[in-house]
């Protein structure tokens, strides 16, 4: 009974890696906020808890606590130190350690998921080492394929995600293209090493499929990274084995050829390329590095922490970010993830990164190894370099990260199979020290010691699979009723919006957007009931709760959960912008002077800092805002436009003052006062320039307000 299970238990641990790498480019679900990364992160989280289960049940079935130590061990828990120290001083704890909103990775949370993962497939993946790399082909494949049904405009359904133009499975073209590049480059080495037919037809039409999704949805940083890719190939196969394949090498040439020729004429250039096609907006390097320099002058030893650089940009971008088309974008990523490390770690962060980096050479020469006959080595080694490329040209994100992670994982297997000691050896962990299996003379002369142990060891590792899940159901749940709260906006639902948000707060209250949201759910709420003729006693009371709700959420981010975010700040100045005329000092608060001190140079701020100015009747200051207004938009936009009709109109009109006896905002918050002449509701600015009292439906939560793309189907 014994033998079965633990036959049942090495099964799933080779079973489970393998459903992961297949479902990781390909798995959404349209029930979160966010569609894509946030589901896979929830995947890879739960996945990995069932594997650390299933690894722990092992090691008590063996009666022996069990790993693979690698030259990689010391370099993951010095970048683990730097993560935690790094997040412990992090100028935002809550982003650090779970991540900015909509952006998972990187985090503490979602690092130290990714280093479990990496422990317990090296440890235990050995009979599927060659399937997880077919499994990740054959998702990658599906992947591509997805992206490039909507690339030609052909549509997979009648959801209205499925109506965007650039939809894809991973939730970025570029991602989706760097899903096609491993997915090509890994069918072209295991099809030089590959005996069975099927399997050699399977992987060249994968091959063919994923070069095509290179080609159209690819970028310059794609095709360095593929390029790249490409030699490391060459490299890591033998020359004999190459020159011995010259059947599949023709084919590949004549892919090559095929789609030389088709791209270099210009009849089927035109009828395959898509020149409208949604690219992602990415944060140029040279901006990059002046925001991570500028970070790393403030914060020199452990930066601003992971998953901060959305708070960031505002503070340190330059000026001349004003001067070009992205100059009213909030850039939540750098350009390339060596920026975001430099800005987010420091010093110390890319001291540990470096020595990591050192000790990851040695495994990608040891994927050298010429008696591989599998070609598994020289897959996992140029996965490795194509994922090291890759991030030093673009961000990473959840999916990007796990594919690092599965070939590193998969690296230190492979070299516990082939016996190569200095790069990855299984070992047993005892009380006292690691010894080899071969070598245990501790545990064997203490039996009952070593029976024992795998349970001292399973009880930390138990309990933190559970507090991790506790953890990740608070975050899940919190972002379903967000979903849903958008889904009510959607149908003018302003009740049920209301109550979902609530429902979202009480399950998460750190996240400050939905803090955010609920305000301005409850100033629009309350906007629509004063404007009833004939309001009862109740109402009036129900119109005070709602005014009072509203202002304490604005409060709670701006002085509580996130005082460093310019959104919260821009959030309070909203709220109280519409109690002007019914509260008498909200003119005190309409000012929008937190939002332009933290971000000085950012047009919406002043812009709505300049009509909050206006409803005030102080037209000569409202007048200089506009006037800087003008400084910082391009002068041929509809924005420049619309502020230039601003300013005349505030020249021209003649200065006016008046006052009545109001209840102050204070009031307004603690006690029951009733509304009447509520002014329009107003929502969350957005990027283009907006002027007051144009909104008119319910803004549900404004999701994804500082991503750095063009969405790929309605995410948030």
């Amino acid at each position: 009974m014994t033998e079965k299970k633990l036959n049942l238990i090495d099964t799933l641990l080779n079973l489970v890696p393998v459903l992961l790498a297949f479902l990781m480019p390909v798995f959404f679900l349209p029930i979160t906020s966010e569609f894509f990364e946030f589901n896979k992160f929830a995947l890879l989280a739960v996945t990995t808890s069932v594997l650390l289960i299933l690894w722990v049940l092992s090691m008590i079935q063996n009666k022996r606590v069990y790993v693979t130590r690698s030259v990689l061990d010391v370099g993951l828990v010095l970048v683990l130190v730097s993560f935690v120290l790094s997040s412990v001083f992090s100028v935002h704890k809550v982003s650090s350690i779970f991540g900015s909103y909509g952006r998972w990775f990187p985090s503490l949370f979602s690092f130290a998921i990714l280093l479990a993962f990496y422990y317990v497939v090296s440890a235990n993946l050995r009979s599927s080492l060659r399937t997880v790399y077919y499994a990740l082909i054959a998702g990658s494949t599906l992947s591509t394929l997805v992206a490039l049904l909507s690339y030609f405009g052909i549509k997979l359904g009648s959801a209205v995600y499925f109506q965007s133009v650039n939809f894809n499975l991973t939730g970025s073209s570029t991602t989706a293209a760097l899903v096609a590049v491993v997915g090509a480059l890994l069918a072209m080495i295991l099809m030089i090493r590959t005996n069975t037919q099927a399997i050699k037809m399977f992987l060249l039409q994968a091959v063919a499929l994923n070069m095509l999704g290179v080609a159209l949805l690819g970028t310059w940083q794609i095709w360095t990274v593929f390029a790249v890719g490409l030699l490391a190939a060459f490299y890591f196969l033998p020359g004999d084995t190459i020159r011995s394949n010259k059947t599949l090498l023709l084919a590949l040439g004549g892919i090559f050829t095929a789609f030389v020729l088709i791209f270099a004429m210009p009849t089927t250039r035109e009828v395959l390329v898509n020149s409208n096609y949604p690219r992602e907006i990415t944060l140029p390097a040279k901006e990059s590095q002046v925001v991570a320099f500028s970070v790393l002058r403030d914060y020199p030893l452990l930066g601003s922490g992971p998953s901060t650089f959305y708070l960031n940009y505002p503070n340190y971008k330059s000026l001349a970010m004003n001067a070009t088309t992205y100059w009213n974008v909030r850039f939540d990523k750098p350009f390339s993830e060596a920026f975001n490390i430099l800005s987010s770690l420091g010093l110390i962060g890319i001291l540990m990164t470096a020595l990591f980096a050192v000790r990851l050479l040695k495994v990608v020469a040891f994927a050298k190894k010429s008696e591989d006959n599998s070609g598994l080595l020289a897959a996992a080694g140029t996965g490795l370099i194509v994922m090291s490329a890759y991030f030093l040209l673009a961000y990473a994100n959840v999916l990007t990260a796990f594919l690092f992670m599965l070939f590193l994982a998969t690296s230190v297997a492979l070299a516990s199979v082939f016996k190569e000691k200095r790069v990855g050896e299984d070992v047993s962990l005892g009380i006292s020290s690691f010894s080899s299996d071969s070598s245990m003379s501790i545990l064997n002369d203490l039996g009952e010691r070593k029976e024992i142990f795998p349970y001292i060891v399973s009880a930390p590792v138990v309990g933190l699979v559970a507090l991790g899940m506790f953890q990740l159901f608070r975050m899940y749940s919190g972002e379903y009723y967000i979903r849903q709260a958008i889904a009510a906006a959607a149908q003018n639902n302003g009740s049920l919006t209301y109550q979902m948000q609530v429902k979202a707060i009480n399950i998460n209250p750190r996240r400050d957007a939905y803090h955010n949201a609920y305000a301005q759910t409850n100033m629009a709420l309350a906007n629509t009931l004063a404007s009833k003729p004939d309001l009862t006693d109740q109402e009036k009371v129900t119109i005070q709760t709602l005014i009072a709700q509203a202002i304490r959420s604005s409060r709670v981010t701006t002085e509580t959960l996130n005082p460093t975010n310019v959104a919260n700040w821009e959030t309070r100045a909203f709220v109280y912008r519409a109690l002007v005329g019914v509260a008498k000092d909200a003119d005190q608060w309409a000012f929008f002077r937190q939002a332009t001190s933290l971000k000085p140079d950012y047009a919406n701020a002043h812009y709505n800092f300049g009509h909050a100015l206006m409803k005030l009747n102080a037209y000569a200051d409202a007048q200089r805002e506009f006037e800087l207004v003008l400084r910082m938009v391009p002068a041929d936009t509809a924005d420049y436009t619309k502020a230039s009709a601003d300013l005349e109109t505030a020249k021209t009109m003649a200065v006016q003052a008046g006052s009545k006896a109001q209840p102050t905002v204070e009031q307004l918050e603690g006690s029951a006062i009733p509304v009447n002449g509520q002014s329009d509701a107003q929502k969350q600015t957005q990027e283009s320039l907006i002027k007051p009292g144009e909104e008119e439906r319910i803004e549900s939560l404004p999701v994804n307000s500082t991503s750095t793309t063009t969405p790929s189907a309605p995410r948030r």
